[in-house]
């Protein structure tokens, strides 16, 4: 997310990264790792504004949901559309929505809040994808779908034209998705089936 949100010029954008907000207990899993920037403190109990922006850039649905109930209050949102992304004519944006570099939306599509459509990732004319859902990198959603909440679609996974993914679903990586996903069921292979 660092790296992606610097694509944006500073003349273009009216913000400045400061740092992270970590989610977790004990030791940072970003200790090691390289990064302009520092953890500046926990989620759950740092001094947020409203006139502050917070991203959720965390790819476990309900962690994500967690996560905006308790700040939903205490901050704002900022929906991150990469400029190298392709976006159509028509489509809506919940708050706090992550649209990597690649990504190609076409038109009326209706994303929720704190959807993350991450790389290289095509959809569909006249989607709509439900509110704190993860689609990883080249995920390729046919038109007229329809992905529910906290819906988690593997990487490379294809999900046919007109296909119904359940609430809390989880498509594995490279499958194909031919026929309707049950709410919360775990579905894999090709053609995809529930595990």
């Amino acid at each position: 997310m660092e790296s992606w949100l610097h694509l944006i010029p500073p003349g273009k954008r009216d913000w400045e990264l400061k740092g992270f907000l970590h989610y977790f207990e004990g030791e940072s899993p970003m200790l090691g790792y390289p990064s302009d920037f520092k953890i500046l403190g926990d989620w759950r109990n740092f001094p947020l504004t409203m006139s502050d922006y917070c991203i959720i850039a965390v790819a476990d649905c309900s962690w994500k949901e967690k996560i905006f109930l308790h700040l939903r209050d205490k901050t704002s949102f900022y929906t991150y559309i990469a400029p190298e992304s392709v976006i159509g004519k028509y489509n809506t944006f919940g708050d706090g929505c992550i649209i990597c570099p690649g990504s190609i939306i076409t038109t009326n599509v209706q994303v929720g809040k704190c959807v993350t459509i991450n790389i290289g990732t095509q959809v569909g004319h006249d989607c709509k994808i439900g509110d704190f859902s993860s689609i990883m990198p080249a995920v390729d959603l046919g038109g007229r779908v329809t992905v529910g909440k906290k819906v988690f679609l593997g990487t490379k996974a294809t999900v046919l034209p007109r296909m119904e993914i359940g609430d809390g679903a989880t498509v594995g990586a490279g499958s194909v998705v031919i026929k309707k996903v049950k709410t919360s069921v775990t579905v894999f292979g090709n053609p995809a089936k529930e595990v």
